[in-house]
């Protein structure tokens, strides 16, 4: 689908010439610079922009042999396939290793890969937009919306949605596809398509989210591509086997990719509650949220209780909205004629994307697509707002085309979009951590780490600060280790193997080892003992003196100390089917009681209801056995407690009920059997709990 230009003259002006090269510069300057503070900084805050960066620096130091395997970076150890919890930048990670190999260091390498992969977005759609028979000036506005527009500027956290420059080549080879049959564009767009799902996944499916979207809104007649015509003795490439090959190639890459990612799910059983992805859908006033521009803040001021609001920054903003209305508006006109059928191609493609990932009143459509195998993984749906972007930037520059009409008008048309942009784009105020907060958290783990020895087969495990979110110590951890190629127990990622703890100050080593839940790739492989052995603790804050450190037992209670053990169960709050209780665990023998064990029976604790027969004969006689679980993890030093805050389903018959706990050993025997007391609450359910 092109259009040719009716003012060719003017189109190739010098000054239509400078349109991408001034626009460009609005983004490098008025955003990437100041996002980086004159590249001394690194776009976002010290969490998701340093775990891009320990999946980046994985990449050059697995190029550099530095680091013996690909899919298992060394956080989460030694838990396999890690680099799999989460976006792996193979597709993008080649041009970070040439700056870190041209001797940049960790930081600065990291701006040059971002700024680079700015760039490939603006130079991809641009030359998309002309290849379409768009001027100078309407595909570099095309090209500014698609990569500099609010929601893109956004996601600076998020490092790895930046290289989005195969998506509008891929929907440019869907066009030409539909247009010309030709087997050649079916092969580009394979290989485009497979080199963003190598960027991002999350990209990746939403890439094959717009190019769905596109082929919907072609069933509209006037919205297709008209066929075009065929040279006499021309063939449509139909038995083309180089484009057969590299379509063969591009399948079989996807498929490798999303095989692994499916295999290491499985293996670790990870899952995400459909309530979790509903939370990410887009609600309609999340098109009216830019909380980073102070200007536009009245937009969204109506809008509160909006969970997880940083990922519903929608507003597309007001330039490219009033460019792609003006084009809506002046559509009937008779200059608009040569872009009618692909501005109404652009607006359904939108309609559709929109719709069908809108949430409202708990309703969505995308509930559907979620029963798809591996849709359900894609947990920020929001995000589809970044190929929403490619039909608002051809709107847009459909707009432009139509105020160019005029030829007295053009210099002034062209001075006020820049201005326009210019002025929206340093609007908004964007976060950076600076490479001395990097470094200084780097130096905070080696004044911890004191005269601490690390040998050459050292696990390093940072424990953190009670005041600091967990992902912050888990970075630290899994930068330092990475700094000095070594293995680590920490780990942040988009998942986490089962049995995670949190890294707090009274949670040692010995902890997070003797957690982990057993699992395929535990079996056999490594022994915890010896797996504690090699780990060195770095403690950024000392447990508080009233603990001990969170440690596992080397044998379960016995009699004389599970009798010393003291369960108080307290109704918190009480639901029409679910009560929330507080059991304080007492220790009252004269050895510390660690719920971790190192023989294979941790402590948990567990519950049942138990029918009272006295007030209600006509119950079953037969009382429900221990299988309910709450996992724990403490340990409590002599005469000191711990408060277990617990939820727990009401039973559904009516009657009334003791509600008795225990603590299970698991694998071995109930505590209650080696004479701890069995603690109770009453519980009526039914008419007379009212």
């Amino acid at each position: 689908m092109s259009s040719t230009a009716t003012h060719a003259g003017w189109h190739a002006a010098p000054g239509y010439r400078l349109a991408p090269l001034a626009l460009a510069a609005v983004g490098l300057c008025f955003y990437i610079l100041r996002a980086t503070n004159w590249f001394t900084a690194v776009p976002g805050d010290l969490g998701d922009a340093r775990f891009n960066s320990v999946l980046l620096e994985h990449l050059f130091q697995r190029a550099s042999g530095d680091w013996p395997s690909l899919w298992s970076p060394g956080f989460f150890y030694p838990a396999p396939g890690a680099l799999a919890f989460s976006d792996n930048h193979f597709g993008s990670g080649l041009v970070y290793v040439l700056f870190r190999a041209l001797g940049l260091a960790r930081e600065p390498a990291f701006d040059a890969w971002l700024t680079v992969g700015f760039g490939l977005d603006f130079i991809a759609m641009y030359l998309v937009m002309r290849r379409l028979g768009f001027s100078s000036l309407a595909a570099s506005v095309a090209a500014f919306v698609y990569t500099f527009s609010l929601p893109a500027l956004a996601q600076e956290s998020h490092a790895q949605l930046t290289y989005r420059f195969a998506i509008p080549l891929a929907w440019l080879a869907w066009l030409q596809f539909i247009q010309e049959r030709r087997l050649t564009h079916l092969a580009r767009l394979a290989a485009w398509g497979a080199l963003q799902f190598y960027c991002s996944i999350y990209l990746g499916v939403f890439t094959a989210y717009l190019l769905a979207a596109t082929a919907a809104a072609m069933l509209v007649p006037a919205f297709r591509p008209p066929a075009a015509r065929r040279r006499p003795g021309s063939s449509a490439g139909l038995f083309d086997w180089r484009a057969l090959l590299v379509i063969a190639a591009s399948a079989t890459a996807v498929g490798y990719l999303l095989l692994k990612y499916h295999a290491i799910s499985r293996l670790y059983g990870f899952s995400r509650m459909p309530d979790e992805v509903l939370l990410m859908l887009p609600r309609p006033q999340s098109y009216l949220l830019a909380d980073a521009v102070p200007g536009y803040r009245w937009l969204g001021a109506a809008v509160s209780g909006l969970e997880a609001r940083n990922e519903h920054q929608l507003f597309i903003g007001f330039v490219p909205l009033v460019l792609a209305a003006w084009a809506l508006v002046t559509a009937r006109t008779e200059s608009a004629a040569p872009w009618r059928r692909l501005l109404g191609l652009s607006l359904a493609t939108l309609a559709l994307l929109v719709a069908s990932t809108l949430h409202v009143n708990g309703k969505s459509l995308y509930q559907h697509a979620m029963a798809l195998p591996g849709i359900s993984s894609l947990r920020a749906v929001s995000r589809v707002i970044l190929v929403m972007a490619l039909p608002v930037a051809v709107m847009a520059a459909i707009g432009v085309e139509h105020l160019q009409r005029h030829r007295s008008l053009r210099w002034l048309v062209s001075s006020l979009i820049v201005l326009a942009f210019s002025l929206e784009t340093l609007a908004y105020r964007p976060s950076f951590a600076g490479f001395d907060q990097w470094r200084g958290r780097m130096a905070a783990v080696e004044q911890a780490a004191g005269t601490t020895v690390f040998k050459p087969d050292s696990v390093l495990y940072v424990s953190g600060r009670a005041n600091e979110p967990f992902y912050l110590t888990e970075l630290d951890g899994m930068l330092f280790a990475q700094d000095r190629k070594m293995p680590t127990l920490n780990g942040y990622s988009g998942n986490a193997p089962p049995g995670y703890i949190h890294p707090l100050p009274c949670h040692s080593a010995a902890s997070r080892i003797y957690s982990m839940a057993p699992a395929p790739w535990a079996a056999g492989k490594w022994a915890p003992d010896a797996l504690l052995a090699r780990t060195a603790w770095v403690s950024l804050e000392p447990c508080p003196a009233r603990h001990l450190p969170t440690d596992a037992a080397p044998r379960p209670p016995d009699e004389a100390q599970a009798r010393q053990i003291q369960l108080t169960p307290t109704a918190d709050e009480a639901g029409a089917h679910e009560l929330k209780v507080v059991v304080r665990i007492r220790n009252d023998s004269a050895q510390p009681l660690h719920s971790l064990s190192r023989v294979g029976h941790p402590l948990r604790l567990t519950w049942r209801f138990v029918p009272t027969l006295a007030t209600d004969p006509a119950a079953p006689a037969t009382a429900a056995g221990w299988l309910a679980r709450q996992d724990l993890n403490f340990s409590l030093a002599p005469g000191e407690e711990e408060a277990i805050s617990v939820k727990i389903a009401k039973p559904s018959a009516e009657g009334s009920y003791d509600l008795q706990f225990s603590i299970a050993a698991e694998g071995y025997r109930y505590l209650h059997e080696l004479d701890m007391p069995i603690p109770h609450i009453p519980v009526v359910v039914g008419p007379a709990a009212k």
